[in-house]
């Protein structure tokens, strides 16, 4: 669980944000010295990525997150939900 106190707030307008980061706003947080990005339950069954900066920990998330989707096993809750979030986002033409 996060600590409240270690969240980073993020400016969703910035235009150098991956189109991934935006769509999805995973959760960020600092642990220690580190940036953390997490989508998911936790950091070994979400989509986590991390970094000293917070540009390259969201770089390492992107990252983490194209490979998931290149996987995408079927019983992977994580790939199946970002599956089905990029084909709502199809249909309504926004992704």
């Amino acid at each position: 669980m996060v600590n409240p106190d270690d969240l980073v707030t993020i400016n969703y307008t910035d235009s150098g944000l991956p189109s991934s980061f935006l769509a999805f706003k995973p959760l960020v947080f600092r642990d220690g010295h580190m940036y953390c990005c997490l989508l998911g339950p936790n950091s070994k069954e979400g989509i986590f990525g991390f970094g000293e900066t917070l540009a390259s920990a969201i770089y390492c998330w992107d990252l983490e997150f194209k490979k998931r989707l290149i996987k995408n096993p079927t019983r992977d809750p994580t790939a199946q939900f970002i599956a089905n979030k990029i084909r709502m986002y199809k249909k309504l033409q926004v992704f």
